[in-house]
């Protein structure tokens, strides 16, 4: 079949065991089928307890009007905060999201199936959040009983980085929303600070790393 469209292959395992083969094969069968053409594919190993990931280098290196082509949702992101991160940083991209399971859907265009599929991240991600929130609150209530002193250092690279510990984000996660243009809303939204705590972040660390370089 003539290929009309390009997409990037995005391949992800566990452990060293297991093989990307079969998902490569899958990808490629179902790409070919439908008139695409995998110009790159971005494959890892990774253990759940690494940090970096390689997804954000494929999203990066999306075009508009491309997909990031994928066998399973679950091989992007490790919880569903993350991932309706990744989609909305695909979004903003003018990409796409194909992924073959639990069935063949399109993320991020007019695919019914697929944009249900984003409303369900969505509120997954805001019940994640809710429930970290609710954990944090908790934690504070015991720490007052306890008679610990309470209060948000000044700073707002320390306010990040208390945020990021709360929520369990990882520098790595910073990193690739970041990378692909994440709002300071959006960043703000995921921490739970406010979007001038985040612009205040970035001006520190654009401003330390020129002091490094």
């Amino acid at each position: 079949m003539k290929t009309t469209k390009t997409g990037i292959g995005y391949l992800r395992v566990s452990t060293e065991e297991q093989e990307l083969g079969r998902q490569k094969a899958d990808i490629l069968a179902k790409a070919n089928l439908e008139g695409v053409h995998i110009r790159e594919w971005v494959e890892e190993k990774i253990s759940s307890r690494k940090a970096e990931r390689k997804v954000a280098d494929a999203i990066a290196a999306l075009g508009k009007g491309e997909g990031l082509w994928v066998s399973e949702l679950s091989r992007m992101a490790r919880n569903m905060m993350e991932l309706g991160g990744l989609v909305d940083m695909v979004r903003k991209k003018g990409a796409t999201i194909e992924c073959l399971s639990p069935s063949r859907m399109t993320i991020g265009g007019n695919d019914i199936v697929g944009n249900t599929m984003v409303m369900a991240l969505g509120i997954g991600a805001q019940v994640e959040r809710d429930m970290i929130s609710e954990r944090t609150k908790s934690g504070l209530v015991a720490a007052r009983a306890k008679g610990v002193r309470l209060g948000r250092p000044k700073g707002s690279r320390i306010a990040i980085e208390n945020a990021m510990k709360e929520k369990g984000i990882t520098e790595a996660d910073m990193a690739r929303m970041v990378e692909a243009e994440a709002s300071d809303a959006y960043i703000g939204r995921v921490l739970g600070v406010d979007y001038r705590t985040v612009k205040q972040w970035r001006k520190e660390v654009k401003k330390a790393q020129r002091v490094k370089a």
